[in-house]
């Protein structure tokens, strides 16, 4: 179903850690291919995963276009922005966690790549324009490690106010926060026809000319995007929260969905343009903030050993939250993004299931919600992808339920 191959990038061409997201993203706009993975160490190896019903040629001849148009002039360093953001920043030093202990030590029972068993099996089923289906197994498996989650960090973290929002964030309240600085490449735009009536009129009938398919040319027809569709869930907590005052620190627990345009990088369940997350928000003082995201990585790893499931935690370099251009300054801890990655044995690397982020005072200032006695008010979130938490675990133990952990119940089988 899928093919792999690898090439080294011509001399004198090696990327650097911060390049490789600009590559890959370029990359992934200009060739059929479902993925491409850059070594991060050498710089130069690249791995491509197209579909087999690509013919190997077409493959080649449009990576071979692209690498020329590549480097027919000298790579841009992306770096420049990052480090003019960090210096109006007032980075906070503090306690970090001791990322060594924080490792789930389970030996998963498969090392073969279970990608095509998915749909061979009938998991999954691939549908048109990247689109999937999740049949029955995949489903029950979502549904247990969202609860079995909840169930062992939400009792730990104690009362969390439940929230449930909708997948729109309003435009004005992302621009507030210069949302579309961040990623722009990632956006995915909510709009709607004009209620203008001839314009209205004038796109029936050019539909109606193109035989019910929509007109190439749509923005005449559309009015400015009033939504964006939410990259994280938790952004409506802070949406919710503007102008508020806290009567102490809080917790929130939601669950939503997430939409990222990853272009052709999507990949089974492995990279989606929409996925579910599971999340904790929490408000409150610096200490209680940090002190959640200590023991919030110690307890999803007590939880990932108690389902059998091997990863680690690592440090991020990717805070989702900090705009390109800060227009003023705001306290935030030096190490903003901690990752729990899971291993997928069978290419001896992880993957990111959940992120851990310290915001600082960013949202508390940006969105002025504070604390009743004014003590400074900071905020962070978890968010547990609940896919890849699936996609990790199979590619851990493949499809057959006799090499699953005992503490898998029948349930989720």
């Amino acid at each position: 179903m899928f093919t792999t191959y690898r090439l080294e990038l011509p001399d004198p061409v090696t990327l650097n850690k911060l390049q490789i997201p600009v590559f890959t993203h370029m990359f992934l706009q200009q060739v059929s291919a479902h993925k491409v993975q850059v070594d991060p160490i050498q710089g130069k190896r690249i791995s491509i995963t197209y579909l087999s019903a690509y013919p190997r040629e077409q493959i080649e001849q449009e990576v071979d276009a692209f690498l020329e148009r590549f480097t027919r002039k000298p790579n841009e360093h992306p770096a420049a922005s990052e480090e003019a953001r960090e210096h109006t920043l007032d980075v906070v030093e503090l306690h970090e966690p001791p990322l060594e202990h924080l490792c789930s030590c389970c030996k998963p029972s498969n090392l073969l790549n279970i990608s095509d068993d998915l749909v061979e099996q009938g998991w999954l089923t691939l549908l048109k324009n990247q689109e999937l289906a999740y049949h029955r197994p995949i489903i029950r498996l979502l549904e247990y490690f969202d609860q079995s989650y909840v169930d062992y960090v939400g009792r730990k973290i104690g009362d969390c106010q439940e929230r449930q929002y909708s997948v729109l964030l309003p435009t004005a309240f992302a621009e507030k926060m210069n949302y579309f600085h961040s990623a722009p490449m990632h956006l995915l735009l909510a709009t709607h026809l004009s209620h203008d009536q001839e314009k209205m009129l004038s796109f029936a009938e050019d539909v109606s000319r193109s035989n019910g398919r929509l007109p190439e040319d749509c923005g005449q027809y559309l009015e400015a995007p009033p939504y964006v569709l939410q990259s994280a869930p938790c952004y409506k907590v802070y949406l919710e929260m503007e102008d508020r005052v806290l009567e102490d620190n809080t917790a929130f627990v939601l669950k939503g969905q997430s939409f990222r345009n990853e272009g052709k990088r999507v990949y089974l369940l492995e990279r989606l343009l929409n996925f579910t997350m599971r999340e904790f928000v929490f408000l409150g003082t610096p200490d209680y903030v940090t002190r959640m995201r200590d023991l919030t990585l110690q307890w999803t790893m007590e939880w990932m050993e108690t389902v059998g499931l091997k990863g680690e935690c690592a440090l991020a370099n990717d805070p989702f939250f900090l705009p390109a251009k800060v227009k003023q300054n705001f306290k935030v801890p030096k190490h903003v993004k901690y990752e729990v990655r899971a291993d997928i044995p069978y290419k001896n690397d992880t993957i990111s299931i959940a992120s851990y982020d310290t915001h600082g005072d960013f949202f508390a200032k940006t969105f002025n919600f504070r604390l009743r006695d004014n003590t400074e008010t900071w905020s962070g979130c978890i968010g547990l992808g609940l896919e890849r938490v699936v996609w990790s675990f199979l590619q851990q133990y493949g499809l057959d339920h006799d090499n699953w952990p005992e503490a898998i119940p029948e349930s989720a089988q």
